[in-house]
């Protein structure tokens, strides 16, 4: 195999991810032959050359070689501390390290290069080191579970990435997946849910699959997976997630929650939040120290995660023992609370020799100690906020969720939400607060992800993204550069045999003029040397629709769809969908109100008039205006002058792959001057699903008012009761 051409070879294109700091190709005509080549290693790297020559399927050598033997060389000097030298010119191949583990680094290079360029590598100089302390890769087993050869493939994918630390969270309310001698229930009764709910957990009238999953790693399960880590120089942290997530917990051991719980607990069949919370008496504590002494034993690194996020408090507030603890411990509030269940698990690990990492949600506790190390997801401000507290952090930001969408094509598989491109990855900067956060982690939730396929397939290239901006020093980070390694990076994914993702081949879509009268829409590709093709039907583009040359302008509701295609044309990736409807309201200003008129703050009100509705697109949360808990609300649209109009629709729903609710009415009013409203009429359900619409009509106004009534309760999977359900809206259209 060689994937990259070698005349071509330059200092910025070596087919390596994460990029060495520093590379010198020092001679394209002089080649290093492996395949006559053996190894000589020091006896303390001995493990890394049996690696490499498994890798490369190579013999290690009994006898010392010498540079004039053809010899791959790994050995140590302690002056390098933190880094690893690559060496090559025509008789050798030379690592050194300032330990067993940058020696290790350095045979992935190798291994890169070998897979990538074959048997003849050029001469060249790499002196590499890691920018972030941490480099992490987050994989839940709860929601769909992953036996101990696909874990195994997913550290090997993280050694060949270089990164260090793999964040197992073993346990959420949808099963707990590891056993402990003390605790049989867990496994027993917390390790199986008899269903898992069909399609999205938010879905209208959602079904159950009624088909049993389940699954636990025994306690050799867990040594085999640690060591196989170790071997790979990656320390496993185990994420226990405490106190809420504890549903699968709870219907092991349910006295462990507050006993004013209004439903039994049980495995949820569900995704989301959930009430179910463990109770703050201090038999609970006796349990955990049980509970973490046992796992201690099986996880010999120095670091343990508690969770700490998403904790749903009303047990709590309504709990006898939770409410005089806190009066005994004079705490203000429930947050504090949070914080005291959290310091009591921190202490317990601590006399366990081992340190507390939670979710950044426990930061809304003051009296939390500043020894818990942060993961920050929840934005970039509650990131300095643990800065400023003292906390050292871990980024693990939006950008970062390896569960969401890497593209916006119709073709990508059914994912949870929102938009995690490649390049939006590779352009993630972990440390542009400060050069003191430790690292960088990517999540990878399960709650759509039921196979090892589809894991591949959100994991790759992404990984490759992720390594590079917590490996390369920022000032040798570029998009261009790494643009241009990505084809000989998803033919060596391939010939290893992972499936790999098309997703940043897909064009996007670029509005660069809207108007009441027309929308001018750009298409662009990261790979302009693939052929766009578009259509303006609504097909799907092929080989024999027109190529994209310049920005279209449409003046009608045009359903556009555009496609990438291969220079030669035997590959066709995903497809882009994009509605586009000029009409009267198109950029004008967009106000809400709640049931007595007062101003509301919403997000995301400018998308209700922006010109591109959503319906049948993939739901992204920042393209719906949502108007959340409101049994009641208005929504005024000032039209900027005295307009003629006949229709008004209003986009309700959460369109593809997110269904969520319709309100009870909606109501048109009209104003001339803003102040006297005239009632119109009611709108009606109408096509496409979703869309509410008042048809026929014959009026004349300046401001427009949409009366949204939601006085309806819906059952809540999450909340274990009837509450006012969500309403996601986007693009009113007036014609």
């Amino acid at each position: 195999m060689a994937l990259t051409v070698r005349s071509q070879l330059s200092n910025a294109n070596l087919p390596l991810a994460p990029y060495p700091a520093y590379c010198e190709v020092t001679n394209t005509e002089q080649s290093f032959n492996l395949d006559v080549a053996g190894i000589n290693a020091a006896k303390e790297l001995s493990d890394s050359a049996e690696f490499l020559g498994s890798a490369l399927r190579l013999e290690k050598g009994d006898a010392p070689h010498t540079p004039e033997d053809n010899a791959i060389i790994l050995s140590l000097d302690a002056a390098l501390n933190e880094g690893y030298t690559l060496t090559i010119d025509a008789n050798s191949a030379r690592i050194i390290g300032g330990d067993a583990t940058q020696v290790f680094y350095g045979v992935q290079t190798l291994i890169q290069l070998a897979q990538s360029l074959g048997a003849k590598l050029p001469a060249l100089k790499i002196s590499d080191t890691a920018r972030c302390e941490y480099r992490g890769l987050h994989l839940d087993v709860s929601r769909h579970f992953f036996g101990v050869e696909e874990v195994k493939r997913v550290l090997e994918l993280m050694a060949m990435h270089k990164l260090n630390y793999f964040h197992w969270h073993l346990v959420d309310d949808q099963g707990w997946r590891l056993e402990l001698d003390a605790f049989p229930e867990l496994v027993q009764t917390g390790s199986q849910r008899p269903a898992t709910v069909n399609n999205h957990t938010l879905d209208r009238g959602t079904d159950l699959d009624n088909i049993p999953h389940g699954g636990y790693y025994s306690k050799q399960d867990i040594r085999d997976i640690v060591a196989y880590a170790s071997a790979r120089h990656i320390t496993v942290i185990p994420e226990i997630d405490l106190p809420g997530h504890s549903s699968a917990l709870l219907a092991a051991y349910p006295s462990l929650g507050c006993s004013n719980a209004r439903t039994a607990p049980f495995v949820q069949t569900h995704f989301g939040i959930f009430t179910q919370v463990l109770c703050n008496r201090e038999t609970t504590f006796e349990f955990l120290t049980t509970l973490f002494t046992e796992l201690a034993e099986l996880f010999p690194g120095p670091l343990v995660h508690i969770g700490g996020d998403e904790v749903k408090k009303l047990h709590w507030e309504n709990c006898p023992e939770c409410q005089q603890i806190l009066r005994d411990q004079e705490l203000p509030n429930s947050k504090a609370l949070h914080g005291y269940f959290i310091q009591r698990v921190t202490k317990i690990l601590a006399t366990l020799g081992k340190r507390a990492i939670c979710w950044d949600d426990v930061l809304e506790a003051k009296n939390l100690d500043n020894s818990v190390k942060i993961m920050s997801w929840l934005g970039e401000a509650k990131a300095r906020e643990a800065l400023a507290r003292g906390h050292e952090l871990i980024m693990t930001q939006s950008n970062l969720y390896f569960d969401f969408y890497q593209s916006l094509s119709i073709d990508e598989p059914f994912a949870i939400h929102g938009h995690a491109p490649l390049k939006g990855v590779y352009n993630y900067d972990p440390l542009q607060h400060s050069d003191a956060i430790q690292g960088v982690q990517a999540n990878v939730w399960t709650e759509y992800i039921d196979s090892m396929a589809k894991l591949e397939y959100v994991l790759l290239p992404r990984l490759a993204a992720l390594a590079e901006i917590a490996w390369t020093p920022k000032e040798k980070q570029s998009w261009t550069d790494f643009k241009q390694r990505i084809p000989g990076l998803f033919e060596r994914y391939r010939s290893l045999g992972y499936r790999v993702a098309d997703s940043v081949y897909v064009p996007e879509f670029e509005v660069t003029e809207r108007s009441s009268q027309s929308i001018k829409v750009a298409v662009h590709s990261e790979f302009p040397e693939n052929p766009i093709r578009i259509t303006t039907d609504g097909s799907r583009p092929t080989l024999n629709s027109n190529v994209y040359q310049q920005p279209v302008v449409i003046t009608e509701p045009t359903l556009i769809h555009a496609g990438s295609f291969s220079d030669d044309g035997t590959a066709a990736y995903g497809v882009a969908p994009l509605f586009v409807y000029p009409h009267h309201a198109v950029s004008c200003k967009v106000i809400a109100r709640d049931s007595e008129l007062q101003l509301l703050s919403v997000d995301n009100l400018d998308k209700l008039t922006n010109g591109l509705p959503q319906q049948g697109l993939r739901f992204q949360h920042a393209d719906w205006a949502l108007f959340d808990a409101l049994n009641l609300f208005y929504i005024d649209l000032d039209l900027g002058g005295e307009t003629k109009f006949s229709n008004v629709s209003v986009g309700f729903d959460g369109a593809l792959g997110r269904s969520l609710y319709f309100p009870l009415s909606v109501t048109l009013l009209c104003s001339l001057d803003g102040q006297n409203w005239l009632e119109i009429g009611p709108l009606q359900p109408s096509k496409p699903a979703g869309r509410w619409a008042l048809n026929g009509l014959e009026h004349t106004t300046h401001f427009l008012r949409i009366r949204v009534d939601n006085q309806q309760t819906i059952y809540s999977y999450e909340d274990a009761c009837d509450v006012i359900p969500p309403l996601y809206i986007d693009e009113i259209t007036v014609t």
